[in-house]
């Protein structure tokens, strides 16, 4: 199946799990922007889910709350279709597949998109009924802004999507 020439950003979360709001909330900042060849979904992390979205895109864009030795509120980017995730990343999953083994499994099935990005929002809680700590609420407004820089490099002035292809 052809790719199209737009990019994909999925923002996955919980919308009632602290932190883990995190991907939703960056996506919704930007569905206020008027970004041109973008497509934004939320998805609540089912790792089938994540394949069947990225299918027919080229560029991809994960946000997602993750967590590693970094204090709360870093931004992580990571460039999937070359970099593995540490093994020692958590990203917070109720489902069968986390994003680690769907990135995996998406390179065992050959189904990765060209370049496949992830701004990884350091998290201080996911406990169930609490907001989005001061610190991950400060990062959703820097991550806006470098997700808004990276999709600067995909689409040029004219407005058409940039490929590795």
């Amino acid at each position: 199946m052809p790719h199209t020439t737009s990019t994909l950003i999925i923002g996955i979360g919980n919308e009632f799990r602290g932190d883990d709001l995190a991907g939703f909330a960056i996506v919704r900042k930007l569905a206020t922007r008027e970004l041109k060849g973008v497509c934004l979904r939320e998805t609540a992390r089912d790792g089938t889910d994540i394949i069947q979205l990225w299918q027919e895109f080229d560029n991809v864009i994960v946000v997602d709350a993750v967590r590693s030795s970094m204090p709360p509120g870093f931004i992580h980017r990571i460039d999937l279709a070359v970099t593995d995730l540490p093994d020692n990343w958590h990203t917070q999953s109720s489902h069968l597949f986390s994003l680690l083994e769907v990135v995996k499994l998406g390179r065992v099935l050959k189904t990765l998109p060209t370049r496949l990005i992830l701004f990884g929002i350091e998290a201080a809680t996911f406990e169930t009924g609490v907001e989005m700590s001061a610190p991950v609420q400060h990062a959703v407004e820097r991550a806006v802004t470098l997700i808004e820089k990276e999709l600067a490099q995909l689409v040029p002035a004219g407005g058409k999507v940039r490929t590795s292809r």
